[in-house]
């Protein structure tokens, strides 16, 4: 099976771009160094994990190119993506049309002068690992957000881990933020209606107790 849409490089850019950031560079995890892509009705996910924090980026199908028969997963390689986005990248005003082609071998993209790249997909013959359900977790880390389930007002994450995920904010566009979570669970962190991120929390053990805010900074604020 095979599924074709249209696109343009700025959408591919902003659609891929987080999904990269967070896949894995481990080579002794060879499995998170792929993104997943999940080709359905009326868009197309782009997931990736690296155990630390995850990427779940959609991308619209044109209203040409949505189907409601439409089931297709195929993977990446996080590296081979990132070549896509240099080979077809957007300049100024210069934004291609792209049709982009899934298959579960991999994805081929075209732009309208003929310039094409193939990507293969690393799980061909199934030789490639089985990948990590992260959509399951976004579905859970999502009703806990959607039910006010345990939160909390404060948390420990990787700061860089967090603020990386601005990759998914398109530039000079302002982006309303919004995150919750849960002791011990993963935080969630929103990006309008075509990204969610997620950052897990850094273990008890690894963090510092320290003293109340306002011991430090009574008189200062005084």
């Amino acid at each position: 099976m095979s599924v074709t849409i249209t696109t343009s490089a700025a959408d591919i850019k902003r659609w891929l771009s987080p999904a990269i950031k967070t896949a894995g560079t481990d080579d002794g995890l060879p499995v998170l160094t792929y993104v997943e892509l999940r080709v359905r009705p009326d868009h197309v996910l782009a997931v990736s994990t690296d155990r630390f924090r995850a990427s779940a980026s959609r991308l619209a199908l044109r209203d040409d190119d949505k189907d409601d028969d439409l089931s297709l997963t195929t993977y990446a390689y996080a590296g081979d993506l990132s070549r896509v986005l240099h080979v077809f990248r957007p300049s100024g005003r210069f934004n291609p049309a792209l049709r982009v082609t899934f298959t579960e071998a991999g994805v081929s993209i075209v732009d309208m002068s003929g310039l094409a790249l193939t990507v293969a997909s690393p799980m061909i013959d199934g030789k490639g690992g089985k990948y990590p359900d992260v959509v399951s977790l976004f579905r859970e880390a999502v009703r806990r957000m959607d039910k006010g389930e345990g939160l909390s007002s404060s948390f420990g994450v990787n700061f860089l881990m967090l603020a990386e995920l601005r990759v998914a904010i398109p530039p000079r566009e302002t982006t309303v933020i919004s995150a919750s979570g849960s002791d011990g669970k993963p935080w969630l962190v929103r990006f309008g209606d075509y990204y969610l991120g997620m950052v897990m929390p850094r273990r008890e053990g690894d963090l510092e107790h320290p003293k109340p805010i306002t011991d430090a900074w009574r008189e200062a604020l005084a």
